[in-house]
């Protein structure tokens, strides 16, 4: 029976946020999306995103106009990819919000 997680976890309040859903069957994760979002004029923008769209876990990183501007596929599960994901976003946040500010 498929089980679906979503939660959005402040990193900074009102700056900086990491939003997350996905689902397993089982021990499989059949589908996950992973996000580093950033407040600006009034709204919480991505800045770096990982997924499982295209059939495939990768990475993208935005821009402040919300385009992708660098995709990168990963060589794994989408169960490794979600647990790269999480600990990446956790682990970096501050550098990432640094190069989307800077950028």
């Amino acid at each position: 029976m498929p089980n679906r997680v979503e939660f959005a976890e402040d990193l900074l309040h009102g700056v900086a946020r990491l939003r997350a859903r996905w689902e397993t069957n089982g021990n499989e994760v059949t589908t996950f999306t992973v996000q580093l979002e950033a407040w600006h004029d009034g709204e919480w923008l991505g800045i770096r995103r990982y997924d499982d769209a295209h059939g495939r876990p990768h990475v993208d990183i935005l821009d402040r106009q919300r385009n992708e501007y660098h995709k990168v596929w990963l060589n794994c599960t989408r169960s490794d990819a979600l647990t790269l994901a999480l600990r990446d976003i956790h682990g970096n946040w501050e550098r990432f919000l640094a190069e989307y500010t800077e950028g």
